[in-house]
């Protein structure tokens, strides 16, 4: 590791994004499983007044998390709980007797709990989630089976909800709500203190303000105080649906401590083992069949593999990349990235909170952290 070359071109890089406004803000930490590297805060987290972000400033994560998602099921399937090839009907009824597209044609097959794990089980983001507000987790995921599918179980990659109906199955299938399941069993072994599925009133001074690029413009504009996104708002309470596929937020320093724990591969700082190395392996490798692999090309995942709500780089250097092979991790609506890179034994956490930028600012963070490992 080059840790001179990392210091110096991660903060050029990141300077030059927010002053030439790619984003309001952007922090950045780079570490390993003892030592840190790299800590960059640029910007302002409110644009009307001076303040950078910090390690304990909160940021709305979206998809970013589905990987919490992910390892919850690979936790349940580690304990036997459920299986992957259990049909989702056996836990939301909803699912029972599905159909596919306008026509309402029965599915070719259940969905399984493999199909919501790949992407691949018909359910996209094309259903209006306002149509059912207030709906609580389980309520909301049956609604979307009764809804129907775009297309068959298994028949190709397409993202949607279904980490949000693995959310919902691992609330049934534990007997506890799916926040509580996340927070006992993920957020309290790690010290995770602001990782949840609301900000508390205490806390929300240290919430980020969230921004949208004005096209016209060319200048950030704040969003709705409470933006409604995927069913996701910024809630001060418990909600009554814990989305799976977006609702968590949290901050750099919550965010460094998971990332440290999958480098270790699943083992927490303080030496607790949360997910066995077996069912580990299955989560960082990827479950798509070959069948169904040339369809994850979304958002430019060509040479990656998906399964767990992780993408896993299986090629060395797909698109320019330049981290590891082995690395996984996701992203999230409003730019968040967090990355571990086994290869390399390094992890990553970028954080920033606006949309419509247009920025690839997040790939080339990761390629000068690939570049620095390698040199």
């Amino acid at each position: 590791m080059d840790a001179n070359f990392l210091r110096t071109r991660l903060d050029e890089t990141i300077r030059r994004a927010v002053d030439a406004g790619e984003w309001p803000c952007a922090l950045a930490l780079v570490f390993d499983g003892e030592r840190e590297f790299y800590e960059g805060f640029f910007g302002r987290t409110d644009l009307a007044k001076p303040g950078a972000p910090g390690r304990d400033t909160i940021f709305r994560m979206f998809s970013s998390s589905k990987p919490f998602t992910g390892f919850a099921a690979a936790l349940c399937v580690e304990r036997g709980i459920f299986s992957l090839e259990e049909p989702v009907e056996r836990f939301l009824p909803g699912f029972a007797g599905v159909t596919v597209g306008p026509e309402k044609r029965p599915a070719a097959r259940p969905p399984l709990l493999r199909d919501l794990l790949t992407m691949t089980s018909g359910l996209t983001y094309e259903f209006p989630w306002n149509d059912h507000p207030g709906l609580p987790t389980v309520e909301f995921a049956n609604a979307l089976g009764r809804r129907g599918l775009a297309f068959d179980p298994g028949d190709r990659w397409q993202y949607g909800y279904s980490a949000d109906v693995m959310g919902a199955v691992i609330e049934v299938a534990t007997g506890k709500r799916f926040g509580d399941f996340l927070r006992e069993e993920i957020f309290e072994p790690l010290g995770m203190r602001d990782t949840a599925f609301f900000v508390p009133p205490e806390k929300r001074g240290r919430l980020c303000k969230p921004y949208w690029l004005n096209p016209e413009t060319k200048r950030f504009q704040e969003h709705v105080e409470r933006i409604d996104h995927l069913g996701v708002a910024d809630w001060d309470a418990p909600p009554p649906f814990e989305s799976g596929g977006a609702g968590l937020f949290s901050t750099a320093a919550d965010m460094q401590a998971w990332t440290r724990m999958l480098l270790a591969g699943g083992v927490a700082p303080d030496g607790r083992r949360l997910l066995s190395p077996a069912a580990f392996r299955a989560m960082t490798s990827g479950l798509l069949t070959p069948r169904q692999a040339p369809s994850f090309n979304w958002d430019n995942c060509e040479g990656q593999q998906y399964g767990y709500f992780n993408h896993v780089q299986v090629e060395n250097g797909p698109q320019g990349l330049l981290s590891g092979r082995g690395s996984f991790g996701w992203g999230g609506w409003m730019g968040t990235l967090t990355w571990a890179d086994p290869a390399n034994g390094l992890g990553c956490v970028f954080l920033v909170q606006a949309i419509c930028t247009n920025s690839n600012l997040s790939q080339r963070v990761r390629n000068v952290v690939g570049a620095a490992a390698g040199r």
